[in-house]
């Protein structure tokens, strides 16, 4: 199998994401967490990822809602 020479589906830059992706991010932090959140000053964004969830946030809620529940939840 060979490598692709370009992505399948091409991240959108913050300036472009929907409106909606701001609602889809916040649901990662569930309202009472039973572990702390990691410091994240100095570490990287991942934005290619969540530029590619920028396409589709209603997804990107509900996958950022389940992990939310098992990272800090549970």
């Amino acid at each position: 199998m060979t490598e692709p020479s370009s992505t399948r589906i091409a991240p959108l830059a913050p300036a472009e994401w929907p409106p909606a992706m701001r609602d889809a991010l916040a649901a990662i932090r569930p309202a009472e967490p039973r572990h702390p959140f990691p410091q994240t000053e100095g570490r990287p964004k991942g934005l290619n990822v969540l530029g590619t969830f920028a396409h589709h946030p209603e997804l990107t809620r509900a996958y950022n809602t389940f992990n939310g529940h098992l990272l800090f939840g549970t």
